[in-house]
């Protein structure tokens, strides 16, 4: 059982509250519903419902209110709210289309009845000195980051409600940035991806359909920068402890020859690291060129990553905690991971009526890299080499490509929104190992050697539809259905040669969500989802002793409140598994450790998520979990 608690104390502020009401309306007359309505720089927010209205509560003083709607362009005004009013907003349709449809279809929305945050840019900046996009989104409840180097830089990963970043289901653009095979991220091969980001919505639990490996865990939806309309030139540098640095230089040719825009961003970041010899040097490109107008836009994107660490995965011993924190069990001089990764992304979107859009995209990632060990005592026999034992020294390489297409198709009414979506990626990777040297009395000798070689390719399909369907002013109804299919080519460890498995899996969602009033709502959903095992489940068993997909059941029930100066949203979940996969230490048919399915077993917790901002110059953000987690067979 593992137990998180964290405390918040907000100290109360009596402010002076005002009723702002209004209503928003396009250039035609008709109501604009789903409106954002922001006090700037506030906590201080409200949505319009399906005849344009809103009420808000609003402290006096006077603020910039701004109106956001996707499709029209932004309305901003300065209110004086020092006494109750009611005002009437005209929305002016966007010159072109919103990129933000992209990742829609993915998306949570404000009545989706799941557990979600979204982050935006600008909270994303201010954190944003260097260290990787898993510890700057710690404010997420049930949220825990990791840093093998201990600052932040390098290797990084994160859980959420106890699963690791293999069960994190991440997107960009709404393609996967999973690896298909170990199904998990590797932050560290997008260097300062943050200043790339438009926005980011979590989802604890199951979630909506997403693209990729089922979560089992959470989702990660990223949206990439949007186009600027204004040329700029911008350069940042950040330095820290540990002689850690950023820079990075961003340049934005803004709107040109009516219809065009691009965006260039170059980053490099370095660390020596907490960690002994853990340093990190990392560099990244971003490039963003776009062709807009008012139905469609068509935008190009390409993302490089290029990174060099000295390897710290083994951790600090528990027994060294109090006398050495730093300990880094390496110290071979090149024990280094080194690794390029390139994508490139073709997004399409086209707004067909002024009801119906649809967005796809073509995606191509390429990656390579290696890492370099000492073994130390080992036996070149084991490389198919000579019977001396020697200290070796070997890289081990992963080469792959992956190749996605995808489209959606979404239609919109006064009352409920309808969503589709299909998804195809083929993938195909390398892994092979090469002895480079080995060391024999301090004499060393060179070698080029390759010990293994296996390719492996993986298909996978997904078709999934979904709707939002308001039953009432008050009541709202979810559907969400995906039909997941996979076929996956591999060799076996052991040179025991090739197989084939085809996972097929069918994910219902469904869920209810009610608005108690203008600020508060209660909800509930239950979904279920399915998860192929990795590739070191497949290549290190037989077809006798491979473990079985898992299942999980995912109950949630929550509450949200807005007020003007208050946020607080609270969640209770269930999560009960069929077949979830854990090491138990038992050495199977092939003499591997790996995972076994575990009959039953459960995730019970509460989440709390808040903020407070009694006056303009001061907020507080926090956050509470607790959980429950167990293997009822062993407990």
């Amino acid at each position: 059982m593992k137990s998180l608690l964290a405390f918040l104390l907000i100290a109360s502020i009596a402010v002076n509250q005002h009723l702002l009401t209004g209503t928003i309306k396009s250039k035609t007359g008709d109501p604009v519903n789903d409106a954002v309505i922001t006090c700037k720089g506030h906590l201080y927010y409200s949505h319009s419902d399906s005849d344009g209205n809103f009420t808000m509560d609003v402290p006096a003083g006077y603020y910039w209110l701004e109106v956001n709607r996707l499709g029209f362009l932004p309305y901003r005004e300065e209110i004086d709210m020092n006494s109750d009013r009611s005002i009437s907003i005209v929305l002016s349709e966007d010159t072109f289309i919103d990129k933000q449809i992209v990742v829609e279809a993915n998306r949570a929305g404000s009545e989706t009845p799941i557990a979600f945050k979204t982050i935006d840019q600008e909270d994303l900046a201010e954190s944003n000195s260097g260290a990787d996009l898993p510890l700057l989104l710690e404010f997420t409840p049930s949220y825990v980051s990791t840093s093998d180097a201990g600052i932040g830089i390098g290797y990084t990963g994160m859980r959420i409600r106890g699963t690791d970043m293999s069960r994190i289901n991440v997107m960009i653009n709404g393609v996967p940035l999973n690896e298909p095979e170990s199904q998990s991220v590797f932050w560290v091969d997008l260097p300062d991806l943050t200043s790339s980001i438009e926005s980011v919505q979590i989802q604890r639990g199951v979630g909506t359909s997403s693209n990729g490996a089922g979560a089992f865990g959470a989702s990660i939806n990223i949206e990439t920068a949007a186009s600027s309309n204004d040329a700029s030139i911008e350069f940042n540098n950040s330095y820290g402890s540990f002689n850690s640095s950023k820079h990075t230089l961003k340049l934005a040719s803004g709107l040109f020859a009516d219809h065009f825009s691009a965006e260039l961003r170059l980053s490099q970041v370095k660390s020596d690291g907490y960690i002994d010899r853990a340093f990190s040097d990392l560099q990244s490109l971003y490039l963003s060129a776009a062709y807009l107008n008012k139905n469609s836009s068509l935008n190009f994107i390409m993302l490089r990553g290029k990174e060099k660490t000295y390897q710290s995965w083994n951790g600090v011993p528990v027994e060294l905690l109090e006398t050495d924190r730093t300990y880094n069990a390496y110290n071979y001089e090149n024990q280094t991971d080194n690794y390029w990764q390139n994508h490139y992304q073709m997004v399409f979107v086209s707004k067909l009526s002024d009801r119906l859009t649809l967005n796809s995209t073509l995606n191509f990632k390429h990656g390579e890299g290696y890492y370099e060990e000492y073994s130390a005592d080992d036996n070149l026999s084991n490389y198919g080499l000579d019977t001396l034992v020697t200290n070796v020294i070997r890289r081990r390489w992963l080469d792959n490509d992956f190749y996605a297409a995808l489209s959606n198709l979404q239609y919109k009414s006064k009352t409920y929104r309808l969503t589709a979506g299909l998804f195809y990626s083929r993938y195909f990777g390398s892994h092979f190992g090469n002895v480079i040297g080995y060391e024999n009395a301090s004499v060393r000798t060179e070698l080029d050697h390759q010990y293994y070689f296996n390719e492996a390719n993986k298909t996978d399909f997904n078709f999934f539809i979904k709707a939002d369907y308001k039953l009432s002013q008050e009541l709202s109804f979810f559907a969400d259905l995906q039909y997941r299919l996979l076929t996956y080519q591999f060799e076996l460890s052991g040179n025991r040669g090739s197989e084939t498995v085809y996972p097929a899996f069918f994910n219902p969602k469904f869920g209810l969500n009610y608005n108690l009033g203008v600020d508060q709502s209660v909800y509930a959903s239950l979904s279920v989802a399915n998860k192929e095992p990795g590739r070191d489940d497949y290549v290190n068993s037989s077809a006798e002793s491979r473990p079985k997909s898992e299942r999980l059941f995912d109950l949630e029930m929550g509450y949200r409140l807005k007020k003007s100066d208050f946020l607080i949203s609270t969640n209770l979940y269930y999560m009960t598994y069929k077949n979830q996969l854990a090491l138990t230490g038992e050495i199977n048919d092939v003499g591997e450790y790996t995972r076994v399915n575990l009959d039953k077993s459960y995730r019970l917790g509460i989440e709390i998520d808040l903020a407070y901002q009694p006056i303009k110059q001061f907020q507080i953000n926090g956050n509470a979990s607790i959980s429950k987690n167990k293997i009822e067979q062993f407990t």
